[in-house]
């Protein structure tokens, strides 16, 4: 928001005025004296100062000195922020306005730069903040807050071996926790399911273990 500022004369002469003005020319002295807190600025703007050497009429052209505000970029919004299950990584994204050039991202004890931002395993419910940031002007927006949402793993479903003879058509059963879906694999390290639900059939050419 807007805020005052100091101005200050660099080694003020002793026996000397300084005397501050809005304008270039003519207008009235905003202050005298060899610093100058100004009123609440909210964008750039200019001053000027002068020296006079008391007890004279003489007095010394204008400098200006300017007071730059620097746009603060606006505070970001976290993308891609879904809910994982337990044991898992994710990797969310930050977007702000223009002025941002990169993003700061912390869990409260360590913190970490970019666009994207990948969590370490997680097996609990996270909060972790991301404010935009201009490296040029080292202006930060305020932090914006989100939480990693973590699902707990169920159990895994019981499920007994069948017996058969050749040929015949196996049922595999399995249980599983009400309200969980059961995934059936053609190894132990597979990675995409050949099938879902309860139950899985098929024929096979040999004992199933």
């Amino acid at each position: 928001g807007p805020a005052t500022f100091t101005l200050s004369i660099i080694n003020p002469q002793g026996n000397t005025t300084y005397k501050w003005y809005t304008e270039a020319q003519g207008g009235e002295v905003a202050h005298v004296g060899s610093t100058f807190t100004t009123n609440e600025l909210s964008s750039t703007t200019h001053y000027y100062v002068s020296a006079a050497v008391a007890n004279y009429d003489c007095e010394s052209g204008r400098k200006e000195v300017t007071v730059t505000i620097n746009t603060t970029p606006a505070n970001p919004t976290v993308i891609d922020n879904e809910a994982i299950c337990a044991g898992q990584t994710l990797t969310v994204s930050a977007s702000s306005d223009a002025t941002a050039t990169n993003f700061i991202w912390s869990d409260g004890q360590s913190s970490s730069e970019g666009t994207n931002f990948t969590t370490p395993v997680l097996y609990t419910n996270t909060n972790y903040t991301v404010k935009a940031y201009n490296a040029d002007t080292h202006c930060e927006s305020e932090e914006a807050n989100f939480t990693v949402m973590v699902n707990p793993n169920p159990e895994a479903p019981e499920a007994s071996p069948v017996a058969l003879c050749q040929n015949e058509t196996a049922v595999l059963s399995a249980v599983t926790e009400s309200g969980n879906t059961c995934y059936w694999y053609a190894s132990e390290d597979a990675s995409t399911a050949i099938s879902s639900g309860d139950s899985y059939m098929k024929k096979m050419a040999a004992d199933i273990h």
